[in-house]
């Protein structure tokens, strides 16, 4: 029975037997004294390491796990002995026999190439300088028959690609060994390391000379002189791109400056001129019956247009006065002009913030009246609820498209609303019943509660069948955020027949089922003790 002991060699644990252990330590710590002049010794160490590890992992199989004394002296015979590479003139002649004698019996035969990119000699990659060293000729005639594949067949660089994927790179000093198929032993890694130490030094003193050796100051001027060009042409490009950009800019700032002047000043002057908010097409607003709809007296009206002309007009003659700069090259300008348009715009804040404040007192106090009404009971125990013709006119897609939207639309001396809202509630009687909510904002409770009692709305009822109006009107009389809610109350037990109409103004009706309004449409819902339900439905229709 054996002790064993688990050690990593270059990052990889193996188990071995512990007088293994104490022949590869010994052999290990005495190559290290046999390199420790050398500037390398540790990179030296390193490579020999990786080898042996490389060495052992081959002779582990899933039937042997431990290393014992027999591998490792399989392996020195490898690698060689330590004494095979003491420095001569520290040996006696004796010793130095020995040595001959003992290097004749080792086996440091060349190990097979392998195929590896050679990051030395590489031009790009090292793949035909690797390729060059493995079948042993210079690799400047395959980089030739490359190049010339690329520019022929145009298939050189994909090759080249492939082969920098599938060929490792040689990293360490045994696979660089390995692809020029010298031996892998303690000597051969020795001196690679020690020749690329060599290499390494003699690069850095050529450059250390060749620094001495540079006129600095010649060099100097010269790398100033082509950096004063390089600016010199950046700048031309790039003044000429920005001169072309900017006339761009500026021909489009004028003609933004002249279509938003054109709106303006039509919007003020002119007869039909402002849109009505309806997604129908386009319609027209009179701005000289706007007034009349918002604002209190004809002073007030005048402030707002004189405030609306300048916070809007002002930076419409800015952006248009920036484009005629832009495209006619005019670098002057005076500060007294930018100074006036910057307080006639301060004005024009002003004034629209005193005549906003005057119109938002018409806002604080809130009015609601509400109206309820039986209707006549349908014969059966369903109502059938429609919607009366839309002034809006609104196809199936643009009412889903616009639901719940706030729209408006001015007919002769009376404004249509087109968002009023329907919801359904239990009943507290047995009989079918419309509630009408109306509201709007005053300046005080009882102006609120008259703009409210003076809404319309309408309903029409013809048998079972009731017909809502879309939308309601105020006549002659301010703006001041009326709103219409329309509750249908259905008794418990009796149902409701939705049409797909209604899609636009119903909103938020509770459900048993959670049901979304835009579905709820097109289907008959019951009222039961639990809720509004849609007895005939199935799951997915919900």
């Amino acid at each position: 029975m054996k002790k064993t002991v688990t050690i990593n060699i270059s990052g990889i644990a193996f188990t071995i037997d512990e007088d293994a252990y104490e022949k590869l330590s010994i052999y290990l710590n005495t190559i290290k004294s046999s390199f420790s002049a050398s500037e390398g010794r540790d990179e030296i160490m390193t490579d020999i390491e990786a080898r042996i590890a490389e060495m052992l992992q081959g002779k582990v199989s899933e039937k042997r796990h431990v290393i014992s004394i027999q591998e490792i002296e399989e392996v020195i015979g490898v690698m060689g002995q330590p004494e095979d590479y003491i420095d001569g003139e520290m040996e006696s002649e004796t010793s130095h026999e020995k040595k001959e004698e003992t290097k004749s019996q080792t086996h440091t035969t060349a190990k097979a190439k392998r195929v590896y990119r050679d990051p030395d000699s590489n031009v790009i990659g090292g793949v035909c300088s690797g390729i060059g060293h493995y079948f042993g000729f210079d690799p400047l005639w395959l980089r030739i028959a490359f190049a010339v594949a690329f520019f022929v067949w145009g298939t050189g660089i994909l090759l080249y690609i492939l082969l920098w994927i599938i060929i490792p790179e040689a990293k360490t000093t045994a696979e660089k060994l390995e692809m020029k198929g010298e031996a892998v032993n303690v000597d051969s890694i020795g001196k690679a390391v020690e020749e690329e130490m060599d290499n390494l030094k003699k690069k850095i003193n050529d450059l250390s000379d060749k620094a001495k050796n540079i006129d600095t100051r010649q060099y100097t001027e010269k790398a100033k002189d082509w950096a004063d060009k390089a600016v010199e042409f950046i700048s031309a490009i790039f003044g000429l791109i920005f001169n072309v950009f900017g006339k761009v800019i500026g021909v489009v700032a004028i003609i933004i400056g002249v279509i938003f002047s054109i709106v303006l000043l039509s919007s003020i002057f002119g007869k039909k001129l402002i849109l009505s908010i309806h997604p129908n097409g386009i319609d027209y607003f009179s701005f000289d019956r706007f007034p009349d709809f918002i604002f209190n007296s004809p002073d007030q009206t005048l402030l707002a247009i004189i405030g609306i002309v300048l916070l809007v007009g002002i930076p419409i003659l800015g952006v248009l006065y920036s484009g005629i700069k832009l495209v006619f090259g005019i670098t002057n300008s005076s500060k007294n002009v930018g100074v006036a348009l910057a307080s006639l715009w301060i004005v024009g804040v002003i004034l629209c913030g005193v005549v906003g404040f005057q119109v938002g007192n018409d806002f604080v106090a809130k009015g609601k009246t509400e109206k309820t009404f039986i209707l006549e009971q349908p014969i059966s125990d369903t109502l059938y609820l429609n919607t009366s013709k839309d002034i809006f006119e609104l196809s199936k897609k643009k009412r889903k498209k616009f639901h719940k939207y706030f729209m408006l639309k001015a007919v002769d001396n009376t404004v249509y609303f087109g968002n009023p809202v329907l919801d359904i509630q239990k009943s507290e009687t047995d009989s079918f019943a419309i509630k009408i909510i109306q509201t709007s904002r005053g300046a005080t409770r009882k102006e609120a509660a008259d703009l409210s009692d003076r809404i319309n709305y309408e309903y029409v009822q013809n048998g079972n069948e009731i017909k809502l109006n879309t939308f309601y009107s105020i006549a002659k009389n301010k703006w001041r955020g009326q709103y219409v809610e329309i509750i249908l109350q259905v008794p418990e037990g009796k149902a409701v027949h939705l049409s797909e109409k209604l899609d636009r103004i119903i909103y938020d009706v509770e459900n048993t089922t959670d049901t979304y309004d835009g579905d709820m449409v097109g289907k008959t819902w019951t009222m039961l003790t639990k809720g509004l339900t849609c007895v005939g439905c199935n799951q997915d229709e919900l």
